[in-house]
């Protein structure tokens, strides 16, 4: 079996997730084949007036732009930084990089606890990832993922990180609701003119109602996460659970 290294197909995380592409010798990372466009358009300036609202989106950015310039001292804290805020992809990206131990040194345990972060929303373009490490890491390595995990879920799980981005981001943008409610046109850059074409309330958005306004970037970024829900007892076993499901992989 190979170690992991999936890919998700997402346009969006196409970028970060070369995080997890295959490590090359020279200190400026190049990209693979069909990874040129994301790699160019990662290196334009993330745009600022997120900041503030999505900063999981925003350091996400900065960490790809990171990354692709050569500075992965840079890129490993704005993706920690993301993942702090509730960035499940940031949270994968770690966990694929110290899994496999591209770009930094290898940690299966601290890159199994990442996944079982990532995969909290049970995404399924992320559980495949921590299902397939989980089957390769050693009894030794689970214990410690074990003890990591439940140490980084005071930080990093949904139930802090996802309701903080939420409070940041309704506080951030409930003068912007108001105007736009009221008839009023706010300009925002790196968006143009927002509309109300959509609610700004991200619970109020599906997974098919997505668009490329700022309230769109929040209902994609909280999709699948439900205020309240727990995983169950502080230990990876809710997770190992999707790995008694998964289908046997080919050695």
């Amino acid at each position: 079996m190979k170690p992991v290294n999936r890919m998700v197909s997402s346009a969006v995380l196409a970028v970060g997730l070369a995080l997890a592409a295959a490590a090359v010798a020279a200190d400026r990372p190049q990209p693979l084949p069909g990874q040129r466009e994301a790699m160019e358009s990662a290196l334009l300036l993330c745009p600022t007036s997120i900041e503030r609202s999505l900063p999981g989106i925003y350091y996400f950015c900065e960490a790809s732009r990171d990354y692709w310039l050569g500075r992965q001292d840079m890129a490993l804290i704005n993706l920690r930084d993301s993942a702090r805020w509730g960035n499940k992809a940031a949270q994968y990206a770690l966990g694929i990089s110290y899994f496999n131990g591209q770009r930094v040194s290898q940690d299966r345990a601290l890159g199994l606890a990442w996944l079982a972060l990532a995969s909290e929303r049970h995404d399924q373009r992320y559980e495949p990832s921590f299902v397939s490490a989980y089957r390769l890491a050693s009894e030794d390595d689970r214990a410690r993922a074990d003890v990591l995990w439940k140490q980084m879920k005071l930080d990093y799980a949904d139930d802090v990180a996802a309701q903080r981005a939420k409070v940041r981001f309704q506080r951030e943008t409930r003068d912007m609701s108001y105007a736009l409610n009221f008839g009023g046109t706010l300009y925002l850059a790196g968006f143009g003119e927002l509309n109300m074409g959509y609610s700004p309330d991200p619970d109020m958005l599906s997974e098919g109602n997505r668009n490329p306004t700022l309230f769109g970037m929040a209902a994609n970024y909280f999709y699948g996460w439900k205020d309240h829900v727990t995983v169950g007892d502080l230990q990876l076993v809710p997770l190992a659970d999707a790995v008694k499901r998964a289908p046997p992989q080919p050695n």
